[in-house]
């Protein structure tokens, strides 16, 4: 787990630490409250997720969700450290590298402080942190919008099931809402049983604790379209440059699990 330089476990003193409840809008409710609390007390405080370990000294306030007040942070903050900044702070706390929730409140504590140019001093920890942890998210999001694959269903939708390393739902979302907007599709992180849900016409929504419980039943063009692609597949195949290690290394069997083009 990361640990920032100088914590009350090394000082033997006291620390507050505000929890969130591991929601996005839950994340920017605590930095507010940290943002507050350091103008306040000018003493550091650190923002941690529900599953972080709590250290000997630490003195923990739990920071309610309010979506309203969400965006008014988050609005706050792209007025003082600009839109892409915002986008890295999505990214990072999309990431699942260890502490990378707190990293980017302490970021966004420094970078309120001091301006936006305190964001390049990449030897501080905290930001460094920040960055790789959302250099990682944008990068297996930018994979997945070349590999997610829809299946039409026999009432019409799309689905697509995906396993992503990181939380790419919430950056991959709006790609697809604008490429297909008027298809009915639901994208399904199965590990983590959350979905993007889209509706013609309508915004899409992320829904948690989405689970299907019952085997899929596919419509007959898409039978028949499988069919086509495995033929097409085999009939443009040529047997002597076959090379499954370098197939591997552009797309690792991780992937493949819900490519339709890999099943059988």
């Amino acid at each position: 787990m990361h640990k920032p330089r100088g914590t009350a476990s090394e000082t033997g003193q006291w620390q507050q630490v505000i929890r969130h409840d591991g929601s996005f809008p839950g994340f920017l409710c605590a930095v507010g409250d940290a943002l507050n609390h350091t103008k306040a007390y000018k003493n550091p405080v650190r923002v941690r997720g529900p599953h972080s370990l709590p250290e000997l000294f630490d003195q923990a306030i739990y920071a309610a969700r309010d979506d309203d007040r969400a965006w008014a942070v988050l609005s706050r903050l792209q007025s003082r450290l600009g839109v892409e900044f915002c986008t890295h702070l999505l990214e990072a706390f999309c990431s699942t590298q260890d502490g990378a929730d707190e990293a980017a409140a302490a970021t966004c504590i420094r970078g309120w402080a001091q301006g936006p140019q305190a964001l390049n001093n990449l030897t501080d920890t905290d930001i460094a942190l920040f960055n790789a942890a959302a250099h990682t998210s944008r990068a297996q999001a930018h994979l997945y919008l070349g590999i997610v694959r829809f299946s039409e269903l026999s009432d019409g939708s799309f689905y697509a099931p995906i396993s992503p390393d990181c939380d790419v739902l919430p950056l991959i979302a709006e790609h697809f809402a604008a490429r297909f907007p008027s298809m009915n599709w639901i994208i399904h992180d199965t590990g983590r049983q959350t979905a993007v849900l889209h509706h013609s016409g309508s915004p899409w929504v992320v829904a948690d604790g989405f689970r299907i419980d019952h085997e899929l039943g596919f419509s007959q063009a898409e039978h028949e379209l499988r069919l086509v692609w495995k033929r097409y597949h085999h009939a443009v195949a040529i047997e002597q440059r076959n090379n499954p290690k370098l197939q591997q290394s552009k797309l690792p069997f991780i992937y493949r699990s819900c490519m339709t083009e890999f099943q059988t």
